[in-house]
């Protein structure tokens, strides 16, 4: 027989499009608006299900747009919650997709890898409110963390490197493990 499919299948091949609410208190948005990169508590909803202090922080690079635009948000359900997760997944991170008018192109590069049998995120597309206000259509791709690792390797540990606009021969970002000499 074959393998069970990995946590969230359903989730990433059902064609739904869901909204996902954050709400963030007065108090954490301070924080946020302070230190954008920094995790604060949320409450996440989503098909009614309700996830209360998940971990929340905004990302991007090129694209990153700061909370009263459009912002692109890491979402980590088991920050402050051991074990919370949706679907499986620990980690999720909600791209504007302001560099790409199709919101098209992750997921179809990432389809284009895992054909290729390389392992790549999982992609779909999600609503997005913040404490009422909606933003509108996002990239949803799951995290390249642990729970992904442990998906298409025998083990989790190593390091996993992130590289943002550069080859992989120069200094790269370490996204987990502990060895620096790269």
């Amino acid at each position: 027989g074959s393998a069970a499919p990995p946590p969230g299948h359903e989730f990433f091949s059902d064609g739904k499009i869901r909204t996902f609410k954050i709400d963030i208190a007065e108090t954490a948005l301070a924080t946020l608006k302070k230190s954008e990169r920094s995790y604060v508590a949320a409450t996440l909803t989503v098909d009614g299900q309700v996830f209360k202090d998940v971990g929340v922080h905004l990302k991007g690079m090129g694209s990153f747009q700061s909370l009263n635009q459009k912002p692109s948000f890491v979402v980590k359900f088991d920050k402050y919650t051991p074990d919370q997760c949706y679907l499986g997944l620990s980690k999720i991170m909600l791209n504007n997709s302001v560099q790409d008018g199709s919101y098209l192109a992750e997921l179809m590069a990432t389809q284009m890898f895992r054909d290729a049998g390389v392992p790549a995120a999982r992609v779909t597309h999600a609503f997005v409110e913040q404490n009422g206000r909606q933003l509108g259509l996002y990239v949803l791709i799951e995290a390249m963390n642990k729970d992904f690792l442990k998906q298409h390797f025998k083990s989790a540990k190593g390091n996993l490197y992130e590289a943002y606009l550069q080859d992989i021969d120069q200094q790269l970002d370490i996204d987990g493990g502990t060895d620096t000499t790269q």
